[in-house]
């Protein structure tokens, strides 16, 4: 039962870890398609990481923040997805 839980929770980590890289790679890629490029955030469906350049006069910085209720709704949303595959696979 415990090794249950633990792949449960290993193979949500893995889906959580591959939609964030997809959705930064799409972020990526579309800003520099846009000529935007420090520009992108990160998290599907749900953002919880975000950076943007911001140009004065003077100097360029660059802004980040992170969501973290988005970080728990992705990865519960990794979690319930997996669940879902899971059951699936099992009534087959």
């Amino acid at each position: 039962m415990i090794r249950k839980i633990v792949n449960i929770c290993f193979y949500s980590i893995i889906t959580f870890c591959v939609l964030s890289f997809l959705s930064l790679i799409i972020s990526v890629i579309t800003n520099k398609t846009n000529h935007t490029f420090p520009n992108f955030e990160i998290g599907f469906p749900y953002t919880y990481y975000y950076q943007f350049q911001v140009k004065n006069e003077s100097c360029i910085e660059l802004q980040h923040g992170t969501y973290k209720t988005g970080i728990i709704y992705n990865y519960l949303l990794g979690l319930i997805l997996f669940i879902v595959l899971k059951f699936k696979q099992l009534k087959k």
